[in-house]
Formats: C-alpha cells, structure tokens, sequence
C-alpha cells in the first residue's frame, strides 16, 4: 500500500472494509471473476485520496507489539 499500487484480496471482511475505504484493492469472490474481468479491474483508479502512512505501518501498534512480544519472550 506504501508504493500504491492495488492489491488483490480474497473477500474477507476486516481486509475487505479496510481496503476499500481507500480504494486499494481488487476484491475476489472465490470461483467469480475471469482473467479478462481481473484485467479491467486492475486498470481502475487506486488511492484517489492521500494516505496516512502511519495507518499503513501500524505505528499505532507498534508499542502495543512490542509489550506483547516482551511479555511472550520473558515468560
């Protein structure tokens, strides 16, 4: 998401909400869409708006992360 470029998801949906409000992906329902409809929708428009990169990165997990993997690692 950084480089903005699409992804292409299968339909779940946490992944599925979050890419969508930025209109980051190609989302696939399984067995549903052929080579020729996947090729149209890569040529879409992806990220219209700007990003928040720190939501990309996760920085707002970072520390969270981190107390987690300390806790697992001490124990």
């Amino acid at each position: 998401m950084s480089h903005r470029l699409p992804i292409i998801i299968q339909e779940d949906r946490t992944w599925t909400n979050y890419c969508l409000e930025k209109k980051a992906a190609v989302i696939l329902k399984s067995g549903q869409a052929s080579t020729r409809e996947l090729l149209s929708l890569l040529n879409s428009t992806f990220y219209p708006a700007s990003i928040d990169y720190s939501d990309i990165y996760w920085t707002g997990e970072e520390q969270k992360l981190i107390q987690l993997m300390n806790t697992l690692v001490s124990d």
